[in-house]
């Protein structure tokens, strides 16, 4: 899936270059709004590289987007941690202490299928994938 894609893109790049890589989710893609929710990256995201180092979760003209990675479609992507933007430092951790996403299709009146599987990503970069919707 492109979220594990995006994951490795992000740790490989943060190693490589020995700095903070940024992942944040998209707000708005193919008519869909994920805007309202932090934890709703259903409209997918990008990887980017905050080259002015002001710290902020939004691509400006003076960072480097590295690659945007569209969400599939008829799926619910929701990160655990109810935020809009994650960071892999440069010895390939990922916000300092891992992070989860719960995948789901959905089902044509929107609601998820109870088919979740998780995305489990160790403080060390491992990614692994479960069924259900929790890593612990």
């Amino acid at each position: 899936m492109e979220l594990r894609g995006a994951l490795q893109v992000a740790r490989s790049d943060a190693v490589r270059r020995s700095e903070d890589i940024k992942l944040k989710k998209i707000d708005a893609a193919d008519g869909r709004s994920c805007a309202a929710s932090p934890a709703d990256w259903s409209c997918g995201w990008i990887v980017f590289r905050d080259e002015n180092g002001d710290g902020a979760y939004t691509v400006n003209s003076e960072d480097e987007l590295l690659q945007t990675f569209p969400a599939p479609s008829n799926t619910s992507v929701r990160f655990t941690s109810n935020a809009t933007y994650l960071t892999v430092n440069r010895w390939g951790a990922i916000n300092g202490v891992g992070a989860s996403f719960v995948i789901s299709p959905q089902s044509p009146l929107g609601s998820t299928s109870g088919l979740e599987m998780a995305v489990c990503v160790s403080s060390g970069g491992r990614i692994r994938w479960i069924t259900g919707s929790s890593c612990s």
